[in-house]
């Protein structure tokens, strides 16, 4: 069984992508170096985009816009390593079509960091899309950990995955859509686009610290904003400050599956009421990661695949 926390963290006893202390990046999984995933990848989707919000993670948009999760909130964030203050009554939370309030916010900086505008998707990504995510928080031990079936550290032990370490690193990763759903994690229900943490190169995991990190798909030649990291899950049990990317249960059939999930807002869902604050890219108009709270008890519902395309 899987726990969903949000990409932040607080010392408590339920978990979430976000944090009044620092919170881990993109977990990556690989037995090489890192380095290749701590710079722009070479197909760049929007690396410089991509700042430090606090504990946690904001994504610039344009026009002095930044998006990250509700719950790492609104102030100072770093582009480039340059700092921008959050311009005070500028916060938006959206909505969701019952108007009830979601984890995602909107709010704009004094200054212009001088990057391109994100396109966000129009359409939501179908089932086996690839995508990239962006975050920036604390980096994972260099070695595999695995643990029995009771979650006891043993090396013949068929659940594999990592540790997290105290320093923090932005970071990309890769990683599919496995699942389209609606989650309440306390903070509101978010459209969610779900990514299953793998045992595969470079596969990408999000954990607190994460919230507010961008997934980018490409829709043909060009790079698109799909999605805003905001929990990730946790299988019952598991120790806290760990990330899976193989988990072996104890019942049958006893096969090992993948690993932690992440959910990542689908802002396709969000996209007219975000370009209605905002000018949308192109338009000549002018006009903030994840704490350990603890484990939370999630409502959620299952979404269709959307249509392709036309």
């Amino acid at each position: 069984m899987k726990k969903l926390i949000a990409c932040v963290t607080v010392a408590s006893t339920v978990v979430f992508l976000w944090i009044h202390t620092p919170f881990e990046a993109v977990i990556v999984r690989s037995d090489g170096s890192l380095s290749v995933y701590e710079t722009a990848p070479e197909d760049d989707p929007g690396w410089d985009n991509v700042g430090i919000r606090g504990g946690g993670t904001g994504i610039y948009l344009e026009s002095q816009w930044v998006l990250t999760a509700a719950h790492v909130g609104e102030g100072n964030i770093v582009l480039r390593s340059q700092t921008f203050s959050a311009v005070s009554g500028t916060t938006h939370r959206l909505l969701n079509a019952d108007n009830s309030e979601t984890d995602i916010i909107l709010f704009r900086i004094s200054g212009d960091p001088g990057l391109p505008s994100l396109q966000i998707s129009e359409q939501t990504p179908s089932i086996g899309s690839d995508l990239v995510m962006i975050g920036a928080g604390r980096n994972r031990e260099a070695d595999v950990t695995r643990w029995d079936e009771d979650w006891k550290e043993d090396p013949e032990g068929s659940t594999e995955g990592y540790k997290w370490t105290g320093s923090r690193t932005m970071r990309w990763g890769t990683n599919t859509i496995d699942d389209l759903e609606t989650f309440d994690v306390e903070w509101g229900e978010v459209d969610s686009l779900v990514t299953e943490f793998s045992d595969t190169e470079g596969s990408g995991q999000g954990t607190p610290g994460d919230s507010g990190g961008a997934v980018f798909y490409k829709n043909g030649d060009d790079w698109e904003l799909a999605g805003m990291m905001h929990a990730v899950g946790l299988f019952t049990g598991q120790p806290k400050e760990t990330s899976v990317f193989s988990f072996a249960p104890s019942f049958p059939p006893n096969q090992p599956e993948s690993g932690n999930p992440t959910l990542s807002a689908d802002l396709s869902q969000y996209r007219d009421q975000i370009y209605s604050i905002i000018p949308e890219p192109g338009s000549i108009a002018l006009l903030s990661g994840i704490a350990v709270l603890g484990i939370i008890v999630l409502r959620h519902r299952k979404r269709s695949t959307p249509h392709p395309r036309s």
